[in-house]
């Protein structure tokens, strides 16, 4: 029992060791791939941005009509084709239009961190919740200018949903990996470990047998490896030793005995 106790603690402090380096593994891999991801996903919308640029700053630049409708149709039929949310705030923070709700609805946007970064002429960068859809994005804005003179902010998102998506799969993939790992080496630790400590098992039953007297048996450690063969011999020598002490001592005994009778006789 006390082997199998040991064979357990044993098996156990490896699934921990496991565990830990798991989820040591798990969190490197999700914070390195967050940071890739969201370099990846700011490259697609900047891209996307100055490709959106060129459409939107002439509408707004239009002095005799308000454009606002055309505005709209034009971010509504980029957001259906790339699946991107696009915004255009005035530079009081008033929304033109949005792909994804109602403009007029829509509070004022001039105290966001990625539009006050637009509007001092930088590529203006945020992930938050919505307040209007209730989903987190990740946001880039850039300025739109005519002369100079900033006409209005460009804001494009993504959800992060689909960053969470592939964490969520890097996750379960470790997380299989681990378990399978995990179950193999436990299965393996478990078969070299009865057979190291199967030699030990028998030298504990042949001292206990030599304690009792019983000097007949023999280890015979021929199957054993290194340290364990030299043990099981040094024991089996021991045997033979104790043995012919034994013999010597019953000897002398019965020749002491028959003296002694002898004298007793005289």
């Amino acid at each position: 029992m006390k082997f199998a106790s040991s064979l357990s603690k044993l098996v156990i402090a490896y699934l921990l060791l496991q565990t830990g380096l798991t989820f040591g593994l798990i969190y490197f891999a999700r914070t390195q791939h967050r940071q890739l991801a969201s370099v990846e996903i700011e490259e697609v919308l900047l891209v996307a941005a100055r490709g959106l640029q060129p459409t939107i700053e002439p509408m707004l630049d239009d002095t005799k009509q308000d454009r606002s409708v055309e505005i709209a149709k034009v971010v509504q039929t980029f957001n259906a084709k790339t699946d991107i949310r696009v915004t255009v705030i005035r530079p009081d923070g008033s929304v033109v239009a949005d792909s994804d709700a109602d403009a007029r609805t829509m509070v004022n946007h001039q105290h966001r961190a990625e539009v006050i970064q637009a509007s001092h002429g930088k590529i203006g960068k945020a992930t938050r919740m919505s307040e209007s859809t209730k989903t987190e994005y990740h946001y880039l804005a850039i300025p739109l200018k005519q002369s100079s003179e900033l006409q209005a902010t460009l804001r494009l998102a993504m959800p992060t949903a689909r960053i969470q998506k592939r964490l969520s799969d890097i996750s379960h993939a470790f997380i299989g990996f681990a378990l399978a790992s995990a179950a193999v080496a436990s299965l393996l630790i478990i078969i070299f470990a009865r057979a190291a400590i199967s030699p030990l098992q028998k030298l504990i039953a042949f001292s206990r047998s030599i304690a009792k007297g019983d000097y007949e048996q023999h280890l015979s450690p021929t199957h054993w490896r290194g340290e364990w063969r030299l043990l099981g011999n040094a024991f089996d020598q021991m045997q033979v030793e104790l043995k012919n002490r034994e013999i010597d001592l019953r000897t002398n005994s019965d020749r002491l005995s028959s003296v002694l009778a002898s004298m007793s006789e005289g």
